[in-house]
């Protein structure tokens, strides 16, 4: 409260660290977090980094920056077949001043 929040947002995973085993078979998992990424990310000293691009729920702080992602994902892939209960699980209310 009272400082300002640095909040960095990607669609791309945000570090190469962060990247699910799970892709490694796949030319494309490049695009699942890279060096070049996580440096520029690094270099604007964010507070917050929201990010997408995978289906994995993923909250952690690495280097005192709080990294989040909370993804609705598909339908198969959710703990219950209720809808709304599945959007309210995955919301996040950031408050910014």
């Amino acid at each position: 409260s009272g400082a300002n929040k640095k909040i960095v947002m990607t669609h791309m995973i945000p570090h190469e660290d962060f990247a699910s085993n799970a892709f490694d078979h796949l030319e494309t998992n490049t695009f699942f977090g890279s060096y070049k990424l996580s440096r520029t990310i690094s270099n604007m000293n964010p507070d917050i980094v929201l990010f997408g691009h995978t289906h994995f729920t993923f909250d952690k702080v690495k280097d005192d920056t709080w990294y989040v992602c909370s993804p609705l994902g598909y339908n198969f892939e959710w703990g219950s077949t209720d809808v709304q209960k599945e959007v309210d699980r995955k919301l996040i209310v950031f408050e910014v001043n």
